[in-house]
């Protein structure tokens, strides 16, 4: 996506108006949590599939294809985390702020260390390493949203606040139908053979969300 985003970053961040250049960073912003949202209710929705399938042969065994489920699901939760760190670098360097970016970069780590202690003493090592890192993660896309709106001049409205409750609402929805319908066909003996229905449902159930939006 950045190969088309970039140069468009680039190209309207030297014009004389700078709205055109918020206009393309908060179009980009909203392409990705239109993606990345469902994305992430998928993963943590499959993460048990897709798990079994990549790593059910070899060394690992049904425990540990288990346990890396549960991480594949955590680390799902702060997948957008990635996106929003990634528009917030290419900002920094077209407007030449990296000091401020760095910094939080910094902070970032630090406050994994600390949750990492934290979480150790509770759970189990793979979830706490991967609970920290997503929380971690999620602080920190909260704090490089705030500060791409504070570069680009930017104030969240309503607007902004109402465009992320439905594409959340429309995740949560998808994923409700996605898991009924497996206890259903699970309960029928009609699973085998199905999962590939269930892709299909919470792709189209996707497609819905974007022609609402």
């Amino acid at each position: 996506t950045f190969f088309v985003f970039y140069p468009l970053f680039v190209e309207r961040s030297i014009l004389p108006d700078s709205q055109e250049f918020r206009k393309i960073i908060l179009k980009f912003l909203r392409s990705v949590f239109f993606f990345l949202v469902p994305i992430t209710f998928f993963m943590v929705i499959f993460s048990g599939l897709i798990s079994k399938v990549l790593f059910l042969h070899g060394k690992f065994n049904w425990l540990t294809t288990d346990k890396t489920a549960v991480v594949m699901a955590i680390f799902a939760l702060g997948l957008i985390g990635f996106a929003v760190d990634s528009v917030a670098l290419r900002v920094a360097i077209i407007l030449n702020r990296l000091k401020l970016y760095f910094c939080l970069l910094i902070l970032r780590v630090g406050l994994n260390i600390v949750l990492n202690l934290i979480f150790l003493k509770f759970f189990d090592p793979t979830v706490a390493l991967s609970l920290a890192f997503t929380i971690t993660l999620l602080v920190y896309m909260a704090a490089r949203l705030a500060n791409i709106a504070r570069l680009i001049k930017y104030q969240y409205s309503f607007v902004a606040v109402k465009y992320l409750s439905r594409i959340f609402l429309n995740s949560v929805l998808m994923a409700i139908i996605t898991i009924l319908c497996k206890i259903i066909f699970n309960c029928a003996s009609f699973l085998n053979g199905f999962l590939p229905r269930l892709f299909a449902l919470f792709s189209l159930a996707i497609i819905a969300a974007g022609i609402y939006l």
